[in-house]
């Protein structure tokens, strides 16, 4: 299938998405310096370059749902920095 001209802008997305979404990924976006337009099609080449999503997309295991709803609920325990995380996990330097 012959690629279009880069120039030919004549497909039309409509989509609902949540507003706060919306405003989160719009603030971000002006960051980057990217319009909504842009992100997407920055996205559409991806999916066509990788053949699928250019990410993994995978169902979280119990563990990793046990942790996030231990985080939405406030419990578990909070880091300051990823030392601070990581030094439990450690050995001992003997």
């Amino acid at each position: 299938m012959p690629k279009q001209s880069a120039s030919r802008k004549d497909a039309v997305i409509t989509t609902r998405v949540d507003s706060q979404l919306k405003t989160e990924v719009d603030a971000i976006l002006h960051q980057l310096g990217m319009s909504r337009t842009e992100a997407i099609t920055v996205f559409f080449h991806q999916i066509r370059n990788t053949k699928g999503l250019p990410f993994p997309v995978r169902i979280p295991n119990q563990t990793t749902l046990d942790a996030i709803d231990e985080l939405e609920q406030g419990q578990g325990t909070p880091y300051t920095s990823l030392d601070e995380l990581i030094k439990p996990l450690k050995p001992p330097i003997l």
